[in-house]
């Protein structure tokens, strides 16, 4: 089964649709410089099989940024879809299509991948199944046992290792220090861990099963281990104290609890009945009994206690009678109304003064108003005494004087010139509007003439339009029936020569000419007469295709010239029709007039002249005329200034009235009406730092009272706490009470202290019986300890020791078995590596399995596995190890062997595919032409098709060159760049089914 198309829509940096068709392809080689996309081949095509990108996979990076789909579409707000999907073809020709798609929301977010195999949609699970299904050999899994076996094929490890590697996978394997993970991987590969596999669990079966046994024993002894170590501590605790109760004999204790008893009566006259006959002999309901009376004297020690921390605290509270604090309380409150009936007077006078402040600052404000008004109204009467000198002088003027003598009042003159400047505008009106009808006359009579002007041409035009048409035909023609003239004219000479040719014997007669010749260039010449013979009978109509297309020539500059004046004339009409538009716009206007003048020019005479004469009145006159409108001017303005000090005179009179009685004060300077306000502001301060003490000390009362209170309610709490106790309290005998109960504390305190050790000695006497049924209980749980502790010993044998041993020696046969399959690859690998780099020395590749552990060593000798599998880890460490001493360059070639032999060697997929992403860097560390023998041998020997990508452009044209195929087999991919725009790819396998998103 190979590949025959893989189609990629909005992949990482493939932004739309890219089809690449691998169909009869044996190898296809992806070329281009580094960084340009080359390995976004290979990681569609794991991606879309085993939904991972293995060089994501253990890193934080896949979960911070987008790493699969395009970054310009993911940015886009809105849903989005990208896919990848790759078609197969078995080696019958049965076509498997398998596509993984993975949408996004509006919101950014990746919804779950979808998967279809065969066009058939699956969820994530089950595609991952048919995907493993459809890819791996059934034979490679048959033999298993495991029902579960399938789902443990992990499709991504096994694909990443037998069928597509990548750079960093190649230093990986060889570099990395992981003897482990090899060991692993290969056994996976080959294989051979369905050897023994289910032996392994078994042993790890019953290692897990003994443990929890084991775990269910240890959890179980508990309970008995714990009562074990509580017996052996009251066992002893109580032969302890029974050791302490001296030779004391039970009668001997029995008599001692009844003298204490007799004397707790005759002391306390407790109301406690003990018959004395009871303390003849020592049981359990006398302890009983004992202890009662004992917690009964417990109680009573706490409530004397109680009693005396109670009367101790009440003795500093009780210092001061009851009555002398309320009489200091009473004097301080007393106090306090005083001091605050003096804070208030001055509170009264601090507001006052506040008050004629406030008015002194309003007087202030009242005074600088009271000054600008004043200075404003001598201002007016300034100004108003200004104008009026003016007045006079204007009066005086040389050209009133005239007009005084001339129109005897000033009035007349007035009317008359008016009059004249509205004559004068009326004449003006007259004269435009008969210019502006004028004007609209001669140019609609240009618009007219341009109009037929107009029609005129354009029928000129229409008429040499259809005379060119007529020219144009005829020329066509006339060319036409000249070209068949000469066409004819050779066909026809052709055909008799030829004919003459075939039928004449001798061929010295030219049937054109009729000229017998017997050298070529006679013939040459009398054909050469015959042909301009010809071209003479021609010339006449050639001379009528020239006149023709004179005539054209000279129709087609008329046209022209026409088509020209039509456009000058169109122009013309236009601007006359934008003239007009704007001067019938005025004749509108000029219209709403029109009665007014008529009625003028029925009284008047309506001429230049007539204009001129009022234009000379008005310019005589023009000066004087001013005069008087400045006059006018100066006049209304005085009257103005005369109403603005009426006002401001009344405002002067308002303020004074609102003074009152310091209306003086607004004629003297501002610093009298300042001295004042600093006076009443010392005096503010000073009620007010008076104040702030009389405020202090009545905190300071109020806080004396709150302690009063304090200690009064303090005084009542302890009375009426102690009352309760002792109801026959008085304060004033506190020291009394406190002494009768220290005495009562101490005899109470020293008749439990004796109760107390006799109860011990009686619990002793009683306790006998008890440990010797404690000490049977003792030895019969050690007896049932021990045999189990046994038990536990032999499960400790078992799974550290048999089942170990037998797992190791599992292990042994395990790693013998990988041994011998690696000892036939690793002659293959030997082999390649021989051929592609051997090193100076050590020529050799052994793959050696230790325990779970895979080394890769290189030897001088060939065939040293056996000697090497002798030798313990630690040994194999010391021996030429690929991982420890070779360069990054040696690595890389020897882990491109070792994976070409495992992909020869893989047993678990029926694909015949072989990816290799850019596997040299430097082309310096490689023999080529022995590499390109290796895929020789892959393509040909084993059949498969080979995906191969380079950065060096020589390597891949090498490759086209000398792998051996036919130019149809071997495909191309070249990428030249791309941007969040487009992948730029070129070559023969790239499909016209392109679309990019812009």
């Amino acid at each position: 089964m190979k590949i025959e198309k893989l189609t990629i829509k909005n992949f990482r940096i493939f932004n739309g649709l890219y089809e690449f068709d691998f169909s009869n392809r044996d190898l296809v080689i992806v070329n281009g410089p580094n960084g340009n996309g080359k390995s976004t081949i290979f990681d569609s095509i794991q991606w879309c099989l085993t939904g991972k990108i293995p060089r994501y996979e253990g890193s934080n990076e896949r979960n911070k940024f987008n790493y699969i789909m395009n970054e310009k579409i993911f940015k886009k707000k809105s849903n989005q879809t990208m896919y990848v999907e790759i078609v197969f073809t078995t080696d019958e020709g049965i076509k498997h299509t398998v596509r993984r798609t993975r949408n996004k929301n509006r919101a950014g977010r990746f919804l779950p991948p979808k998967v279809s195999v065969n066009k058939e949609p699956l969820n994530n699970k089950d595609g991952a199944d048919r995907i493993s299904q459809l890819l791996k050999d059934s034979n490679f899994f048959e033999d298993e046992l495991d029902i579960d076996q399938e789902s443990t094929l992990d499709l991504s490890t096994f694909f990443s290792s037998t069928q597509l590697l990548s750079q960093d996978a190649l230093e990986d394997f060889i570099k990395i220090d992981k003897p482990h993970e090899r060991y692993k991987l290969i056994d996976s590969i080959l294989g051979v861990r369905k050897y023994g596999a289910d032996f392994e669990k078994f042993i790890d079966f019953m290692k897990e099963t003994a443990k929890q046994q084991q775990g269910k024993l240890l959890r179980d002894l508990e309970a008995p281990k714990q009562r074990f170590r509580r017996l052996n501590v009251e066992i002893t605790e109580r032969e302890r104290v029974i050791s302490d109760t001296g030779q004391l004999s039970e009668q001997d204790v029995a008599l001692e609890v009844k003298n204490l008893i007799q004397q707790e009566k005759s002391l306390l006259n407790s109301a406690i009945n003990f018959k004395l006959e009871r303390f003849e002999f020592i049981d359990e309901k006398l302890l009983e009994e004992l202890v009662k009376l004992r917690d009964i004297y417990i109680s009573r020690i706490g409530h004397c206690r109680d009693l005396k921390d109670l009367l101790q605290k009440s003795k500093r509270v009780l210092e001061l009678s009851l009555e002398d604090m309320k009489s200091k309380r009473n004097n301080m409150k007393k106090e306090i109304d005083e001091l605050h009936h003096k804070m208030n007077k001055r509170e009264a006078s601090k507001q006052k003064a506040i008050s004629r402040k406030a008015y002194l600052q309003s007087l202030k404000v009242r005074r600088s108003r009271y000054q600008d008004l004043k200075q404003d109204s001598e201002s007016y009467l300034l100004e108003i005494k200004q104008k009026e000198a003016h007045i006079q002088e204007l009066l005086a003027h040389p050209d009133l004087l005239k007009v005084k003598e001339t129109f005897v009042e000033f009035k007349l003159f007035i009317e008359q010139y008016r009059e004249n400047i509205k004559s004068l505008e009326t004449i003006n009106q007259c004269l435009n509007y008969k210019d502006l009808v004028t004007k609209i006359k001669g140019i609609k009579a240009n618009i007219e003439k341009d109009n037929n002007d107009f029609d005129s041409i354009k029928k000129t035009l229409t008429v040499k339009e259809e005379e060119l048409e007529q020219l144009k035909k005829k020329i066509v023609s006339s060319n036409g029936e000249l070209s068949q003239k000469k066409e004819g004219n050779v066909e026809q000479l052709v055909r008799q020569i030829q004919e003459h040719l075939l039928r004449s014997v001798d061929n010295s007669h030219c049937l054109v000419c009729g000229t017998d010749y017997k050298m070529d260039i006679l013939l040459k010449k009398q054909v050469t007469k015959q042909i301009d013979e010809f071209n003479r009978n021609l010339s006449e109509m050639e001379r009528e295709i020239l006149d023709l297309k004179t005539a054209e020539s000279v129709c087609l500059e008329e046209i022209k010239s026409n088509e020209r004046q039509i456009k000058t004339i169109q122009k013309r009409i236009d601007d006359n029709n934008q003239h007009l538009q704007g001067l019938l716009v005025n004749h509108a206007k000029m219209k709403n007039r029109l009665p007014e003048m008529k009625e003028f020019a029925t009284k008047n005479e309506i001429s230049i002249e007539q204009r001129e004469k009022f234009k000379e009145f008005l310019d005589d006159y023009k000066l004087s005329f001013n005069l008087f409108e400045e006059i006018k001017r100066l006049r209304e303005d005085i009257q103005k200034t005369k109403s603005k000090n009426d006002t401001t005179k009344k405002l002067i009179t308002k303020v004074k009235n609102e003074t009152s009685s310091l209306k003086k004060c607004l004629d003297l300077e501002e610093y009298y009406i300042n001295e004042k306000i600093n006076r009443i502001s010392n005096y503010s301060s000073k009620v007010k730092e008076e104040k702030i003490a009389l405020q202090q000390k009545i905190s300071s009362l109020n806080e004396q009272i709150l302690n009063f209170d304090a200690s009064i309610n303090d005084y009542e709490l302890y009375t009426q706490k102690i009352k309760k106790k002792i109801p026959e309290f008085h304060p004033m005998q506190l020291d009394s009470w406190i002494l009768l109960n220290e005495k009562e504390l101490y005899k109470i305190e020293t008749f439990e202290n004796n109760l107390g050790k006799k109860l011990i000695n009686i619990r002793n006497f009683i306790q006998r019986d008890q440990i010797s049924q404690l000490r049977k209980d003792f030895v019969s749980l050690d007896q049932y300890l021990k045999r189990k502790d046994k038990v536990l010993k032999e499960y400790e044998i078992f799974i550290n020791n048999e089942i170990e041993t037998l797992k190791s020696k599992h292990v042994e046969i395990r790693s013998n078995l990988v041994a011998n399959y690696l000892l036939q690859h690793s002659q293959y690998i030997d082999k390649i590596f021989a051929q592609i780099t051997p090193h100076a020395v050590y020529r050799h590749v052994q793959l050696v399995p230790k325990g779970k552990n895979l080394y890769i060593v290189l030897t001088k000798e060939p065939n040293q596995n056996l000697f090497l599998r002798e030798l313990d880890e630690n040994e194999l460490k010391e021996q030429f190890n690929a991982s420890l001493k070779f360069s990054s360059g040696q690595a890389n070639v020897l882990a491109l062997c070792i994976f070409l032999a495992l992909n020869y060697s893989q047993k678990w997929t029926n694909l015949k595919f072989l990816g290799i992403d850019d596997p040299f860097q430097n082309l310096d560390d490689i023999n080529i032409f022995s590499f390109l023998d290796v895929l020789n041998q892959i393509v040909f020997a084993q059949r498969k098709q080979i995906l191969i990508s380079t950065h060096n452009d020589k390597f891949a044209n090498l490759l086209k060159a000398k792998i051996g195929l036919d130019r149809d087999k071997v495909g191309v991919i070249q990428f030249r760049g791309y941007n969040e725009d487009e992948v730029i790819v070129k070559g023969n396998c790239i499909s016209s089914n392109i679309e990019s998103v812009r």
